[in-house]
């Protein structure tokens, strides 16, 4: 009883934490179901890695050395497992990438395995326990029980390259969320190595998992549901945001939406919406950011980009829309001195818009009476 009031006591905020991210993950799941599947696998790490350390305490005051033994390899285990679970979450690397992180892991487990063969020179290989004259455990190592240690450093390094790697302008933020992340699980990780600390890495590691959560919900909120593309509200934020930086802008718009809508019905006209969003998010270069600014009404924000560059975009975009059933109208301008706001400049870029738009009509002949 003594220990399950010490361990409730210890570990309040986190099990408060805890509890709370597992409720929002189950409750977000059908939105989220990868994000919401690795918050829960790094929490239960955490919460695992809390009541190891209980029980390592209870089995060693008890002189319970197969128990504590049992706790100590599972801990040394779990701690690099819950980095490999957030470069999961983090999305940094392919499924198939993903599964070579594991190696370490069983790895890790292998040598620590080796304290349970107790009482032989090859248990006493990492780490062991061995009795004092009360009858309790104390804990004996070698360098080699820094190996969950090195391996962990190991993953976070292999994260923190690749984030850095990113560091683009399109990707800052995710980089920089995950940057700070393994900065905070880096320092934890010393703090429990040279000091006498325990806990720390659990608790650090249930906070980075809340931040990272937060940061991917925010970004959620920022893009289109149907489009995938950014929002109306993100366009607004980034036109200020970007300011000047803008020196161009393409306007798109889908051709016969209302068409589409009263003749094949709405879902088809939100899968078409929907493939056009793909077409423009996989063509864009990384100095342009696009928007899904209205029913069918696309802007993409180009930072200081080559014309060049933004003509071959839009014909790329054009090829691949040829592909799908749809198809859309492109105009695009030139930031200059006649254009100084953005919204003179999106509305250059409309006009231009309309004109791509009058051809595709004339082309097709299509009455524009009945255009969406």
């Amino acid at each position: 009883m003594k220990y399950l009031a010490n361990y409730l006591i210890t570990n309040f905020p986190l099990l408060c934490i805890s509890f709370g991210m597992i409720f929002i993950a189950i409750y977000d799941y059908r939105v989220r179901k990868s994000v919401s599947r690795w918050v829960i696998a790094i929490i239960s790490v955490a919460m695992t890695l809390s009541i190891l350390i209980t029980l390592e305490t209870l089995f060693k005051d008890y002189g319970n050395i197969v128990g504590a033994t049992i706790c100590a390899v599972l801990g040394y285990t779990l701690r690099p497992l819950g980095i490999v679970f957030f470069i999961y979450l983090s999305g940094s690397f392919n499924k198939k990438v993903n599964l070579f992180f594991l190696i370490p892991i069983g790895i890790v487990f292998l040598i620590y395995s080796t304290a349970f063969f107790i009482g032989t020179e090859f248990g006493r290989m990492v780490f062991y326990f061995h009795y004092n004259e009360n009858g309790s455990l104390s804990y004996g190592g070698t360098f080699m029980s820094y190996a969950s240690h090195v391996v962990g450093a190991l993953l976070l390094a292999v994260l923190l390259f690749v984030s850095i790697k990113d560091f683009s302008i399109k990707r800052s933020l995710d980089s920089f969320a995950i940057i700070t992340c393994a900065v905070f699980v880096v320092a934890a990780v010393l703090i429990e190595t040279f000091t006498d600390t325990v806990g720390v890495l659990n608790n650090t590691i249930a906070v980075s998992c809340i931040f990272y959560y937060l940061f991917i919900f925010n970004s959620s909120n920022r893009k289109d549901v149907l489009s995938r593309l950014f929002n109306r509200s993100s366009y607004y934020a980034d036109t200020q945001r970007f300011g000047r930086s803008i020196n161009a802008v393409i306007h798109i718009d889908m051709n016969g939406l209302k068409i589409l809508n009263d003749t094949q019905g709405h879902e088809e006209g939100d899968n078409a919406i929907a493939t056009i969003g793909q077409v423009i998010a996989k063509n864009i270069t990384k100095n342009m950011y696009a928007y899904r600014i209205g029913g069918d009404e696309f802007v993409v924000l180009c930072l200081n980009e080559n014309e060049s560059v933004i003509k071959g975009t839009i014909q790329m975009m054009k090829g691949r829309l040829q592909e799908t059933p749809y198809s859309a109208s492109f105009g695009y301008n030139m930031r200059n001195e006649k254009t100084e706001g953005i919204d003179q400049l999106v509305n250059a870029a409309e006009k231009e818009m309309y004109k791509d738009k009058k051809e595709y009509y004339k082309v097709n002949n299509i009455d524009r009476r009945k255009k969406e």
